[in-house]
């Protein structure tokens, strides 16, 4: 049984809460408190798998309470309750929350938040990398990017088509804005999957906010990563932008382009997370044994880190509440999910070859089974002059 525990100073919505999730004591087992000071003592005697917390209480608001419970119990999933008048508090709780929703709620959409949570939980299983993986809150961007994006902001004539374009450049910033415009929060009729259309929908005065104020980018810092993430970069762009070509050879709409692009440009987010955050001497060890097929390289990220960077993308995207479509192409950009029809390719049959377009380009090998097929020999010659 899953341990659930909830927080608000509001004894009137903790009733409301207990009352709307009643049918589900048999498989979660509920606790509420009135206070984070109490939610930090009960704590300390239990294990608690996710925690939804409002925002808004004396003494300890909901923001301090996430961050303490980030810096302590890093693996239990931090979902935030907010009134609609709480933009501000939202986005300073940022950097310790997974996902927002908006009060009042209903029981699906909070029945549905927590399962999320609770189903990431099982896709690491070392204990220790899960705590480590759950306690990240954001990724670091490139300078040049961040530094093109403080000027733009900074400036009069700033606009938010600018501003999106900068925004789309780079990995980390792209799946910031995303995850915060589609919390239910926010309460958009359909799933946002362009990170310029984030940037629209969350306007200047919320980037500026978040950017200059409080300052939820990081920046690499180390010359050396900076060269190499630069490299995971440039080809996230390249596979993206080639993956939307094919879709639309392919026939699929603009929805399904941006679906296309945003997971082409964020597939690689696990390789950020290696590059920002693992010992570099786990990082020497694998770019010592780099050159390995394409089968091979799940498989040396696992035997190194012990999870690839595929794994940690998903993890991550689908707990910072990144839309299905997306995170079920990043879940297959390095395996196909099923034998590929070439009459009727899905969005992860898309991303996959265009990986694999883009990496014949480079001189890597294929899987056995794709160097033997004419037909993968020939759809690739045919999208190879496109990233030439």
């Amino acid at each position: 049984m899953k341990n659930i525990l909830f927080v608000d100073d509001e004894v009137n919505i903790l009733n409301g809460l207990k009352r709307m999730l009643n049918t589900k004591k048999k498989v979660w087992h509920m606790v509420f408190v009135e206070s984070g000071a109490k939610a930090l003592e009960i704590l300390q005697v239990n294990s608690f798998d996710i925690v939804v917390s409002d925002m808004r209480m004396p003494c300890m608001d909901g923001a301090k309470l996430l961050t303490t419970i980030r810096a302590n119990y890093p693996r239990m999933g931090r979902i935030a309750l907010s009134g609609y008048s709480d933009t501000q508090m939202i986005l300073e709780s940022i950097k310790a929350t997974h996902l927002f929703i908006s009060k009042p709620t209903d029981f699906a959409t909070l029945s549905s938040a927590i399962e999320r949570c609770l189903s990431i939980q099982s896709m690491v299983q070392d204990k220790d990398l899960c705590d480590f993986i759950s306690g990240i809150s954001t990724l670091p961007c490139l300078p040049e990017i961040y530094k093109k994006l403080v000027c733009e902001l900074s400036s009069k004539e700033a606009s938010i088509d600018s501003v999106g374009r900068i925004v789309e450049l780079d990995i980390a910033m792209s799946v910031k804005l995303l995850q915060i415009v589609n919390s239910a929060y926010f309460g958009l009729a359909r799933e946002v999957t362009s990170p310029t259309e984030a940037a629209a929908h969350l306007g200047l005065d919320i980037i500026k906010s978040l950017v200059l104020s409080i300052k939820v980018f990081e920046v690499f810092e180390d010359d050396v990563d900076v060269k190499k993430i630069s490299k995971v970069f440039s080809r996230s762009q390249t596979v993206a932008k080639l993956a939307v070509a094919m879709a639309k050879e392919a026939g699929y709409g603009l929805n399904e382009c941006n679906q296309l692009l945003t997971a082409g440009l964020l597939q690689d987010i696990g390789k950020l997370v290696i590059c920002s955050y693992f010992p570099q001497a786990l990082q020497a060890e694998y770019d010592a044994q780099a050159n390995v097929d394409l089968t091979l390289l799940l498989e040396l990220e696992r035997g190194i880190y012990g999870v690839s960077h595929e794994q940690i993308a998903v993890y991550l995207l689908h707990l910072w509440g990144i839309p299905l479509p997306v995170v079920e192409c990043v879940a297959h950009h390095h395996n196909s999910a099923s034998l590929i029809n070439f009459d009727a390719l899905s969005l992860p049959d898309i991303l996959y070859l265009s990986n694999l377009v883009e990496s014949k380009k480079c001189g890597n090998n294929f899987p056995e089974d794709i160097d033997k097929s004419e037909t993968f020999q020939e759809y690739i010659k045919q999208w190879q002059s496109v990233i030439t």
